[in-house]
């Protein structure tokens, strides 16, 4: 920054103005960590260091609605708005994703139309809790779709989520989830160069798209 630049007076401003009082930072070091050849310069302000929290939730005997069949259903506003309430469920832990579940109607009114062709199987939901650069959530998809592969019929199915603080975002969006549907709804089968159907959920704090 240079004196008299837009930019460099923009941080005079916000000093004069705005950083008036004492305020807690957030920093993201989204880098490879070497003290020996470049130790952190946050170090002598005494920072409270926080890591990525990893949780691996399974639920055996999990109630699967059906992924894979969206090449009937490419206009069904309803069934995707189904899917993504029933993933909402899967992330909350909800126990009306379980296959011997029995909550009385009469607490809980949730149900789902395509349970009508549901299947049984484990699920596994891995959750990671801190900050996360898009340059790693992007790795993590390309990862994901590349496991996929050896994955066949109803169970070769993914859905990633990611959220960010629901405040002032870029363009107004506080998430989003994309869920690559079963290899049997492309009709490709199981080829392995076969391109695949997803369905992208963008949220924010007054509106889903």
């Amino acid at each position: 920054m240079v004196h008299g630049k837009k930019g460099f007076e923009r941080i005079v401003w916000a000093c004069k103005n705005v950083l008036s009082t004492s305020l807690s930072w957030l920093f993201c070091d989204i880098g490879t960590p070497t003290p020996d050849k470049c130790p952190d310069p946050l170090v002598k302000h005494h920072p409270n260091q926080e890591s990525v929290a990893l949780s691996i939730i399974q639920t055996n005997s999990a109630r699967i609605p059906s992924v894979a069949t969206l090449q009937t259903k490419k206009n069904d506003k309803e069934w995707i708005g189904n899917i993504h309430e029933w993933l909402g469920l899967v992330s909350l832990q909800g126990p009306r994703v379980g296959a011997h579940d029995s909550t009385d109607p009469y607490l809980c009114r949730y149900s789902d139309l395509s349970y009508d062709a549901a299947h049984v199987c484990d699920l596994v939901f891995i959750k990671w809790t801190g900050f996360l650069p898009p340059s790693w959530i992007r790795s993590l998809l390309i990862e994901l779709c590349t496991l996929q592969k050896s994955f066949t019929g109803p169970e070769g199915w993914f859905a990633l989520s990611a959220y960010a603080f629901p405040t002032e975002v870029v363009n107004g969006l506080d998430g989003y989830t994309i869920l690559r549907l079963a290899a049997d709804a492309d009709g490709g089968g199981s080829k392995p160069d076969s391109v695949g159907l997803y369905v992208l959920w963008q949220c924010s704090s007054s509106n889903l798209s």
